[in-house]
This record gives C-alpha cells, structure tokens and sequence, in this order.
C-alpha cells in the first residue's frame, strides 16, 4: 500500500519534536497522519517511539474532536502493518498493572475505536492477557471496555476467549444491574452472542440472575434496551428446555 520506498520517503516532521506531542495541535498530527499514512518505515520509527501514548490520549479526549479524530487515523495507519506489536502497543495501557484509572480509560478508548476493524480485534485477542484485563476492567465500572469486549464478541475467538475467564458472565450481569445506559447496551450483546452459542455458559447466566434482570429491564426500559432485553430473555427461555 505504500506508494513510496524507505529510500525516497522523507518525513515532513521530525520525531524528535513530537517526544511528547500531548496536547498537540492539528497541524502537527496531520503532519504525522500523512507520514504514517506514505512509510511502513516511518510507520515503525514510531511504534518504537513515545507517540503512540499520546496518540491514545487524544483519542481518549472529546474536548478536541479535531485533534481526537486525526490520532484516531493516526493508530489505525500503525494497525495495518500486520504486526500485532502495533495494537499491543495500545493494549498495553489497558493491561499492564502499572497503568493508572485514566491511562487504563485511554486506552481502552483506543481498543474501541481499533476494533472497529476485525482484523484488529484478532489482533488484540493475540495479546496476552487482554481480555481478562477488559473483563476485570468492565467489573470496575468502566464503560468502555464493556464496549470493547462487545466489539471482540463479534468475532468466535473472543467469545472462546471471554468463555474462558472465570466470573466472566458475573461481571456482564453486574453491568446490567448497576451500569450506564451504554455499558448495559453493550453488556446485553455480549451476552446474547455468547449465551446463544454455548450452553455452559447460558446456565451459568441463568444462575447469575439473569433472567430476572432481563424481565425488570423489559419492563421498565424502553428504546433498544428494552427491546433488546426481552429479545434476549425470550432466547433464554427457549434454551432451558434444552439446557435443563
């Protein structure tokens, strides 16, 4: 995809300048999306540099929409390689124990917007530990992740992954009861795309309650969740009589 070679690419910025590019302006990271957009080779020179960290923390902030959208770009060109590191790079803020709240909130932002492409949520299913660490991260009321795994549910090796975790449809049934309107939204998808497809698993949501959290949400929310709830409830009924 590249239209030119290492040998005749030259970079309009310096690497140097952008360290530390956060806050940066929109100049200076449309400057980068081109570069990374043109060489693999520059491409690498910065997944080995510091910006991908500040790339994250653009996507992560809605008061720069501009800026937010170009460092979305920016990481998605750093995806395409077919290097797994690229995404793992992101990964890293949401997995590693080291990351604080808000470090761990950026990067699962990044993941979202990453995972809007398959091939990335393969990608990220490659790196070690990463939906466990989205699990325990939608446990501790972070919304985004819940959004994440959703993204990988589409996919059947996160749903083997996520079916693999144990307590993992605990805590999707603990977003339903105590998450934002969109933590349940996505909450509910997962659960249907893994409930649907493996009977251990509606069992265990059955013992978890989760039948009597759909009928309150049927009942009592309106618009996709309530439309979506008793979607869900009715295929688990169904299912008990094979199941039990």
């Amino acid at each position: 995809m590249d239209s030119s070679s290492p040998d005749d690419f030259r970079c309009p910025i310096s690497l140097e300048i952008m360290t530390d590019p956060y806050p940066s302006d929109s100049v200076a990271l449309s400057s980068l999306l081109r570069s990374v957009q043109k060489s693999a080779e520059f491409r690498q020179k910065v997944a080995d540099s510091s910006i991908p960290k500040a790339l994250i923390r653009h996507v992560a902030d809605p008061q720069l929409p501009e800026l937010q959208k170009l460092a979305i770009y920016s990481l998605l060109y750093l995806s395409l390689d077919g290097d797994d590191v690229k995404v793992g790079l992101v990964a890293e803020g949401a997995v590693l124990e080291g990351s604080g709240k808000r470090e761990k909130k950026e990067a699962a932002t990044a993941l979202y917007e990453l995972c809007k492409f398959p091939e990335n949520r393969r990608r990220l299913i490659r790196v070690a530990g990463s939906v466990r660490s989205l699990v325990e991260l939608a446990g501790s009321g972070l919304d985004r992740a819940v959004e994440v795994l959703a993204q990988l549910g589409k996919i059947k090796e996160g749903r083997a992954d996520m079916g693999r975790i144990q307590g993992f449809v605990r805590v999707l049934v603990g977003v339903l009861e105590r998450g934002s309107a969109r933590g349940v939204e996505s909450a509910i998808s997962v659960l249907n795309l893994v409930c649907s497809e493996d009977e251990r698993l509606g069992l265990e949501a059955m013992n978890e309650g989760l039948l009597g959290v759909l009928e309150r949400l049927s009942n009592e929310e309106g618009g996709k969740i309530g439309k979506n709830s008793a979607a869900l409830l009715e295929k688990l009924k169904r299912g008990i009589v094979k199941w039990v």
